[in-house]
Parts: structure tokens; sequence; C-alpha cells
């Protein structure tokens, strides 16, 4: 007989999965069903790579119903709540964010709507309680990108946050075990990788797609001290502008090596193209002459990045509204100011 915990595809066996555990105790935590919660609401911000399933992860925990896209296209364009829901005599949210390698947005533009969802609700009075990063155990091997958003999560985070991140690797159908444990190894060693975040006492777990492992992962975070992330404070209480933040600094340095990188490769677009006409290879070079025009954009839209790639809180007022509406959509107006009454949970439908 198969477990109320193993794997399914069929959604009539989750939900009975997650009635039956809504009358368990797990790991010691009462997990509440259809029981009013009390006062205190807690948030924790789901993070990751455009593809990493943080929108899977959000509508299987909470029973919510956000876009989620099969492909590398991005479905979570804006910040996204997910609907409250009880856990462990807590009314919990779950917030998505849009990845680093969003396919519709640019760095920038993605930095500046987690900073304002995040600040606008520590302005308000609300810290997070924990922070899920999710990570694809499939992956073939970690990237530079891979390597760089996770940097930039940690600069958001701040290393004294670190303590309340869970990192969860995931998609663990789509390997084998013995080369998703070496993977999991590697993560978890490599001075390149999570071991200087879980050094630091973030935790790593695993997610096999099942609602009692989304419940796992959480229980580990809703019991956490609620604690500012350095973004939050850098933006807060020290004014910083976006871009002299510490995830700020690091994103503006990452682009500059990108536009240089485009500027060198267009002066050598250029000196070939000169010597095409030299050979009278007028073919080569006018291939040459329709890559460096590519170029040319490319480095045109990274200054124009560099360009809008300022402003204080206040002045992301623009950006904000559609954080501001969402949260209004989904209920998140009292947690927003702070003023949170009891609410009741929300079972999933029988």
């Amino acid at each position: 007989m198969q477990s109320d915990w193993g794997p399914s595809n069929d959604f009539g066996t989750q939900v009975r999965s997650r009635l039956v555990l809504s009358s368990l105790a797990v790991d010691g935590y009462e997990v509440v069903g259809d029981q009013a919660a009390d006062e205190k609401e807690v948030t924790i911000a789901v993070m990751g790579a455009t593809g990493s399933g943080k929108s899977t992860f959000i509508n299987l925990a909470s029973c919510s119903d956000l876009s989620i896209n099969d492909g590398l296209k991005s479905c979570t364009s804006e910040v996204e709540f997910s609907r409250a829901f009880g856990l462990a005599g807590k009314t919990v949210r779950l917030i998505d964010t849009p990845g680093f390698d969003d396919t519709t947005r640019s760095d920038t533009e993605v930095l500046k709507m987690i900073a304002v969802a995040l600040s606008q609700m520590y302005k308000d009075g609300h810290k997070l309680t924990g922070i899920i990063y999710m990570q694809r155990i499939s992956d073939f091997r970690m990237t530079g990108i891979s390597r760089r958003n996770f940097h930039l999560f940690r600069k958001i985070c701040g290393e004294d946050t670190l303590k309340n991140v869970v990192i969860v690797t995931n998609m663990w159908s789509e390997v084998n075990a013995e080369r998703g444990l070496a993977r999991e190894d590697e993560l978890a060693s490599d001075s390149m990788f999570f071991k200087p975040a879980l050094d630091k006492g973030a935790k790593m777990m695993r997610h096999d797609n099942t609602y009692h492992s989304a419940v796992t992962i959480m229980l580990q975070l809703i019991p956490n001290t609620p604690t500012p992330l350095l973004l939050q404070a850098e933006l807060i209480e020290q004014e910083k502008d976006i871009a002299q933040t510490a995830a700020g600094t690091e994103l503006a340095r990452d682009i500059e090596e990108q536009r240089q990188k485009y500027v060198e490769e267009l002066s050598e677009l250029q000196q070939e193209m000169q010597d095409a006409f030299r050979e009278r290879d007028h073919e080569t070079a006018e291939e040459l002459e329709h890559a460096q025009e590519e170029t040319k954009a490319k480095v045109l839209t990274i200054e124009q990045q560099q360009q809008g790639f300022k402003g204080t809180f206040a002045s992301m007022a623009a950006v904000a509204a559609p954080f501001v509406a969402a949260a209004a959509a989904a209920g998140v107006t009292m947690l927003l100011r702070h003023n949170v009454h009891q609410m009741r949970s929300h079972s999933p439908p029988p």
C-alpha cells in the first residue's frame, strides 16, 4: 500500500495526504488544519533561479494557484503572495520572487522589485521568519550564473540572517540516486557553492515534491526569530541608495564586467572588419558589421540598465505599485500594517 507521504501524481491522493497531515504532529509540531491560528503571522520568502520550482513549491505547500511553467521561461514577473494557511499554530504566508535570470526583466529590475517588497514590509514593521532558496539537484553542474545568483542572494540576506535560510534541493526524480547524492555532497562541501552559507548556520534539505516534504521544510523555519535582511536594513535604516547596498554593489560590478566584455568584443570586431575590407572580403565584412551592430545594442542595453539602477526607497514608489496591488489582492494589508488579527487557516478542498 502506498504511503500517505509517498510521491503521487494523483491530485486526490495529494489532497487526502494534506488532510491526514492536518490532524497529526510532525517533528513535534502540531500542524493546524481548519482551525484558527494565533495572532502571529509567519512570512517566508522563496527565492531561486527561474525554473527552480519556487511557484510549484508554494502552490503545493499553501494550495495556492500561482502561475507555473514547465520550461525555463519565467512565470513570476512580480513578487506574489500565497494564500494564508495554518501550520504549527501559526498563520503562514509564502512570498514568490522572480529569479535574477528572469526572462522578461533585467537583473536590476528584479533586484528593485525584491527590494521594494522586502523594504515595504520592513518599513511597516514586519520581518521575515525565514527564507527558502530553491536549487535544482538535476542541474548537470553549478554554472557561473547559478553561483552568481546565490552570491547575490547572500548579499540580500547578509551573514547574520543565514541562520534563517534553508537551501532546498529539488527535482530529485530527474536524477538517479548515486548522481544526486554526489551533487548534493559537492554543493554542501565545496566553498565555491553552499559551504560558506552552511558554515554560517544555513540548513540544506531535500524536497521530494510531496506535501509532507514541504511541511517538514517550513517547520524548520517557523520557530525562527524574525530578523531583518541586510538589504532591508540598508534601505530603511541606513537610507542607502539601492546601488549602494551590498547586493546593488555586487550586481553593479557584474553588470560593468559584462559591459567591458562587450566593449572589448566590439573593438575586436571593428579590427576584424577593417582587415576584411582591406582584403576585399565583402561577405565577411558584412557579417562582421552585423555582429558589431548586435554587440553595440547589447552595450547600449547594459548602459541603460546602469543609468536606471539608482533610487532610494522613496524614489522607487512606481516600482512599488504592483507589489502593493498584489498585497492588497492577496489580503496582506493587515500584514503590511503589522496589525494582524486572528485569521482562519484554509484547508485544501475535499
